[in-house]
């Protein structure tokens, strides 16, 4: 038995089998950009309530930051106001030496005048 094609068969063959090929491949790049589609959607959809969130939590960041920046502008203010009174509030150690010894020294002028006196209270008296 012999299968004999002339020419004219074989060319619509070739055709046949090639086009039933590219309808099979445009078939399954239809359905993986489907697939592709949803997936991507599913994707950005996520994205977008993760960058909604996000943006949210940076709002939240940049008050409690501002919040933070009055906090420690008031300290530092307070700070500087304590600096500026510590001079009025305070002595410093040697300032008050310094000042106890100028009272010690003039209670014993006083009270060497007050031993003079005694004494020459007691000499007049006898």
């Amino acid at each position: 038995m012999k299968v004999e094609f002339d020419i004219g068969h074989l060319i619509t063959l070739v055709i046949f089998i090639v086009g039933s090929y590219g309808a099979i491949a445009m078939i399954a790049l239809k359905q993986a950009e489907r697939w592709l589609t949803t997936r991507l959607s599913a994707i950005d959809e996520k994205m977008g309530d993760r960058f909604d969130t996000l943006s949210e939590r940076m709002d939240g960041f940049e008050t409690q930051s501002n919040r933070d920046r009055d906090e420690w502008r008031q300290i530092e203010r307070a700070f500087l106001e304590f600096k500026a009174d510590l001079p009025m509030r305070y002595t410093q150690r040697e300032d008050f030496i310094r000042g106890q010894t100028i009272i010690e020294a003039k209670l014993d002028a006083v009270m060497s005048k007050v031993e003079l006196v005694q004494i020459q209270g007691a000499r007049n008296g006898n």
